[in-house]
Formats: C-alpha cells, sequence, structure tokens
C-alpha cells in the first residue's frame, strides 16, 4: 500500500506547483497522507490487524493524539476546533467513537475516518463482501458511498468505460456509464455532465431526478489525474 500514499504525495506536489490558489488545502492534504501512510504501515502488523477485525480499536488510539496535534497545527479552523475538543475526552469516549463512526456530524466523522481508511483500504484488497443488502451505488466491499467515477479508456472495446471509487475503503468497481448511482435514473437528457476548461480532466456528472451529483475524473483527457 506505500505506493498509494506516494502517490498521492506526488501529486499533491504537482498540483501545488501548477495551482498556487490550492496551496494551504494541498498542504494539510498531504500532510494527512503522511499521517494515513504511518497508520498503514501500523495496520499492516498482524497482531493489529486482528485486534481491529475483532473490533478493538485500542492500538490506534495513540494515532489518534497524534491526528488531533496535527490537525490543530495546519487543519482548517473547524477541524482544529474539533480536535481541540476530542483531544479532552476520555479514553472510553474515544474507543465508542472510533468504533462507531456511522450517524456523527460530518466535522467529527473526519477524525474516525482518517485514522480507519487505511485498514479499510488494505481489507478491500480481499474483494466484495457480496452483501445483497448493500444500498444502490453503494461499495460492494464495504458498503460507502462512492467519491467519485473514474472514466478510463478500453482500448480493445473502442470505447471508454466507466468505474466507482468508494469513498472509505478506496476499493473501485465497475459500474454502467449512463446510469446514476443514486436512484438508477438511466435516461441521458436527466443526466446532464459540467466541466470547467480550467480543469478539463474534471467533470460534474449530474441527475434531474433524484437532486445528486458526483464528480469524475477523466483519464481519457489527463492520466496523471490517477495519482490523486
Amino acid at each position: 500500500m506505500t505506493d498509494v500514499w506516494d502517490r498521492r504525495l506526488r501529486r499533491a506536489e504537482v498540483l501545488g506547483k501548477e495551482w498556487p490558489f490550492a496551496e494551504e488545502v494541498l498542504r494539510f492534504f498531504a500532510a494527512l497522507t503522511v499521517f494515513q501512510r504511518d497508520v498503514a504501515r501500523l495496520v499492516s502488523d498482524p497482531l493489529v490487524r486482528c485486534a481491529l477485525a475483532d473490533g478493538d480499536v485500542l492500538p490506534l488510539l495513540p494515532a489518534a493524539m497524534k491526528l488531533f496535534d496535527l490537525v490543530q497545527e495546519s487543519g482548517p479552523p473547524g477541524l482544529a476546533a474539533a480536535a481541540a475538543r476530542l483531544e479532552r475526552a476520555s479514553e472510553a469516549e474515544m474507543l465508542r467513537l472510533l468504533r462507531r463512526p456511522e450517524g456523527l456530524d460530518p466535522v467529527t466523522a473526519f477524525f474516525p475516518r482518517i485514522l480507519l481508511q487505511p485498514h479499510a483500504m488494505l481489507r478491500a484488497g480481499a474483494g466484495p463482501a457480496g452483501d445483497a443488502d448493500l444500498p444502490a451505488g453503494a461499495c460492494p466491499r464495504c458498503g460507502g458511498a462512492p467519491l467519485m467515477g473514474v472514466l478510463r479508456e478500453d482500448r480493445q472495446a473502442e470505447t471508454v468505460r466507466r468505474s466507482l471509487l468508494c469513498s472509505f475503503c478506496s476499493l473501485e468497481w465497475s459500474f454502467p456509464r449512463v446510469v446514476c448511482p443514486r436512484c438508477r435514473e438511466e435516461r441521458p437528457e436527466k443526466l446532464p455532465r459540467y466541466t470547467a476548461r480550467e480543469i478539463p480532466w474534471m467533470r460534474v456528472e449530474a441527475c434531474d431526478t433524484c437532486r445528486t451529483y458526483l464528480k469524475a475524473v477523466d483519464l481519457t483527457v489527463d492520466a496523471r489525474a490517477e495519482q490523486c
């Protein structure tokens, strides 16, 4: 998994040079990536993996404290304030936070997601979980919502194929190109797409039926974007 974090760091460095206006947020992203790379090394230990598989998140508490310090030092004000508050929580409260990140407000949920994501990514290598009760468009491994779509050229079929990328475990799975992941709308006139000339490899895939949208990266325009 080391290559994943290193690719993200290289891409952040490139974008930092190309987009000076985004330097601050990219610096924070890079700091989080280095942190998650360290967590990935921790959870690759067989004993830690077994503990997490059994629901024991105690091995992650030292990393949680490091995350709070990192966010207070270089994160945006809202996250920094939440980190200061969580840093004062009891060990029992911290363990509950890590065991049950679902249902938390988005700011609080940021912290367990950052901590647990490297382990989820490691587990994603085991393949789909095969849960038939997952909601439409959900990750077939962990049930997470898709973070974005990915478009790749299929040279053999002479077409462009679409896949979805999980927002939690980063599993990528194939998905029909002209279908809304949320409501399964298939009518092209109900599925508008929007792009900006400044970022031609990114686009927004909207659905007029369920009023949702998903960002997508078009690797046929810029293959380097896969390093994000």
